[in-house]
């Protein structure tokens, strides 16, 4: 993409369509022709100045998503194209972050994206069936089914009293989101770990991180544990912290010449 005008173009009809989509402001269509053309003009000087490489292509989305955008789409896709732009190696030379700090960035974004949108979804009342359960045995320190759960009780019980926040039920609701958001994190630092470990470069392992996180976190089943009361969230937070303990153990080199130590997974 480097010195040709698929930048400009993008950067041109990504504007016209900002213009068209802006709310009680009819805009002629003389007017968003022209603002495309000069917009598509500035991004292709900008270009020849500056190549932009493939993190021009987060402007793809504005032209192929089918509904209208909010502003909250719109400054997300703006701050994602800035972001990667910022991340990648111009003609060699190295980013503007270090990889440590730009794995950091990454968890951040992980954290805050995902802690939001939990606390957003959050369930805030009592629940049936085995939830309801939960919320009933950990606020009076009871005793739930086989095989009675005593950690989580404990735990829940505790998460109660400290936090005081709505009722119990809320609570117990609550204690799900940073089990869940810690789970992803440790399950993106466990792929970008793996994926550096198999000969990827940090840039691309730290994307198959985040889009790790991603598709589990946005999975409806993982996405419904996160926000409720119940066992099975203590139960893959314990996995992904194995699965992030396991990884480190292997790229620190300390099985040997076993398979995993020599970077195959099988």
């Amino acid at each position: 993409m480097r010195r040709t005008p698929l930048y400009s173009v993008l950067a041109g009809l990504g504007l016209a369509r900002f213009l068209l989509e802006i709310p009680d402001a009819p805009v002629p269509v003389p007017v968003i022709l022209a603002v495309a053309l000069g917009g598509g003009v500035a991004g292709f000087l900008l270009a020849r100045r500056q190549p932009s490489g493939w993190p021009a292509l987060v402007l793809l989305i504005p032209l192929l998503w089918p509904w209208r955008l909010s502003p909250t789409a719109w400054g997300s896709i703006i701050a994602l194209w800035g972001l990667l732009e910022i991340l990648r190696e111009k003609d060699g030379r190295p980013p503007l972050l270090s990889d440590r700090w730009a794995d950091r960035l990454a968890d951040i974004a992980v954290l805050v994206l995902f802690s939001a949108l939990y606390l957003a979804t959050l369930s805030h009342d009592v629940l049936p069936a085995d939830s309801g359960e939960f919320q009933l045995v950990a606020a009076l320190l009871g005793v739930a089914h086989p095989p009675g759960y005593p950690l989580y009780t404990m735990a829940g019980h505790l998460f109660i009293r400290l936090v005081p926040i709505g009722t119990p039920a809320l609570r117990l609701n609550l204690m799900s989101v940073p089990m869940a958001v810690v789970t992803l994190l440790w399950t993106a630092r466990a792929t970008r770990l793996w994926a550096r470990h198999l000969g990827a470069s940090p840039l691309l392992a730290r994307m198959g991180g985040v889009a790790a996180a991603l598709t589990l976190g946005s999975a409806t089943t993982f996405w419904a544990q996160a926000t409720t009361a119940n066992i099975r969230m203590p139960t893959i937070f314990f996995a992904a912290l194995a699965l992030y303990a396991l990884a480190r153990f292997a790229v620190a080199g300390k099985l040997g010449n076993g398979r995993l130590g020599n970077g195959r997974l099988g």
